[in-house]
């Protein structure tokens, strides 16, 4: 176990800039153990149904529901496609028998961007040295894809393999579709890889394209199902294509590789969910102390609200950042750290502030505060306590999109821990218990006591009502558009 654990470690990712290939896998196995499973969590994959062995989840909500109700036909249809994994010559005809076709089990992930990924670890994309942000996306989707597949336990058993030698086989595939970072990922369980070659996940990617670049993203998932659905009901690949995906030939090591990620996987799961668990904790009780003091009219912001990194005081009170740079102050009042706001105008949605969504006006500050701001003496960015009602609620209300928005960012960071409801439930004016939140803590403390047995977070309705069928990833294969 040590050693499966050492190599884990030692894995050859390749480099990806400022993050390193360590550092990487553990923010993929971290996000994915806590990402709401389509079936046990739909509320929070905004599912418009369940239906067993099918997922889809569309955290940033960004399908139509008409469109959500096409996309789960779609994923109805290829499940029930005519593939056998397991051919048989015993009998005549048998593997066009229906009855000997093998179920596929899939999943679609749909995000805005990598949650995992802090943007201060992210390789520039005018980098010039060796293309270092494109090496970065195809590793990240890989990773995060694969880690997907393994907690969903996307993959059913194949009904022509259970009599063969190798009746562990599984069917499943997740598709993850990343869109700020025009990435797709196709994760397959190794019984598939044999029909789902690189060329024919080349065609399948290439099918979105066109719909995904001119941002039907609707129309492209749809494109990408449909041919998804004709490239597994193909014949068995020819010689040709089989020399074209020579690492159909290297099996082994892609099993060999599939085994330490899950050694890795469960001896960091339950680690992983306690911390988790106590990172929330920490960061709710920080935001009760805050709205209190926003209520008094004494709210002091101390910590970047993107990265929630506490800012640390400079020379005169100035406000240091946790990158060590003085802080951005926007015209609005909202403070953030330099790096992390520099990121943000970068990402293209920097016209406004990403708090209250009033306009940068150029994204400079007043010249009174610039370069460096003061906690002590600049009364723009503090609130100052009053004996009045009517300005404590001027303070409070300046506050509370600060509050929605920081509750969040929590959200974001921990999908599996946080959930809609608390967001909803923490920022009303009249909670004033976050962290202590009954509720919230028979849930969590529901949610690692179903997990224990696997670490999946299929596992936290405890077997009840859809589910998938237990199945790891194999392999795949993914492209950018």
């Amino acid at each position: 176990m040590r050693i499966a654990l050492a190599l884990c470690l030692l894995l050859p990712l390749g480099s990806h800039g400022r993050i390193s290939n360590k550092k990487l896998l553990e923010l993929s196995s971290n996000y994915a153990s806590n990402f709401p499973n389509p079936l046990s969590n739909p509320a929070d994959c905004h599912a418009v149904e369940l239906v067993e062995g099918l997922g889809l989840c569309d955290v940033d909500n960004i399908l139509l529901s008409q469109s959500k109700r096409e996309i789960m036909s779609a994923l109805n249809s290829i499940s029930t496609a005519p593939v056998t994994l397991c051919q048989t010559t015993s009998s005549n005809e048998a593997s066009h028998d229906e009855a000997s076709h093998d179920r596929t089990e899939i999943a679609l992930v749909l995000i805005d961007h990598f949650h995992h990924v802090p943007y201060a670890l992210v390789p520039a994309q005018t980098d010039d040295d060796d293309n270092s942000y494109d090496r970065y996306v195809a590793s990240a989707s890989q990773l995060l894809a694969q880690e997907l597949h393994n907690s969903f336990g996307v993959g059913s058993p194949a009904a022509s393999c259970a009599s063969t030698s190798n009746p562990s086989v599984t069917s499943g595939i997740l598709v993850l579709v990343s869109l700020s970072e025009r990435v797709i990922y196709l994760s397959v369980t190794a019984g598939l890889l044999p029909l789902l070659p690189q060329s024919r996940i080349n065609r399948v990617i290439a099918a979105a394209k066109p719909s995904f670049r001119r941002g039907d993203y609707d129309a492209g998932i749809l494109s990408l199902l449909a041919t998804l659905e004709k490239q597994l009901t193909l014949p068995p690949p020819t010689a040709s294509e089989k020399a074209w995906n020579s690492f159909i030939g290297a099996l082994p090591v892609v099993l060999f590789l599939a085994f330490l990620g899950f050694v890795c996987y469960s001896s960091r799961a339950a680690g992983r969910r306690s911390q988790n668990l106590a990172a929330v904790r920490r960061e709710l009780t920080k935001l009760e102390k805050d709205k209190a003091a926003a209520k008094a009219g004494a709210y002091k912001c101390s910590s970047c609200p993107i990265c929630l990194e506490d800012f640390k005081s400079g020379e005169g009170g100035d406000a240091i950042g946790s990158d060590d740079v003085q802080v951005t102050l926007c015209r609005c009042g909202h403070v953030f750290d330099a790096g992390c706001f520099s990121d943000y105008l970068k990402s293209g949605a920097g016209t406004v502030c990403p708090i209250c969504r009033d306009p940068l006006d150029g994204s400079k500050p007043p010249a009174a505060t610039a370069p460096g701001v003061s906690f002590e003496e600049n009364p723009g960015l503090h609130e100052r306590q009053s004996n009045s009602s009517s300005y404590m609620h001027s303070s409070y209300m300046h506050y509370q999109p600060e509050l929605d928005y920081r509750l969040n960012r929590v959200r974001r960071r921990y999908p599996g821990v946080m959930r809609e409801e608390h967001v909803r439930r923490f920022s009303a004016v009249e909670c004033e218990s976050f962290a202590a939140d009954p509720d919230f803590v028979v849930r969590r403390t529901e949610r690692r006591e179903t997990e224990g047995r696997s670490g999946r977070a299929s596992g936290s309705r405890s077997g009840r009502g859809p589910s998938f069928g237990g199945g790891s990833s194999g392999g795949g294969g993914g492209g950018r558009w």
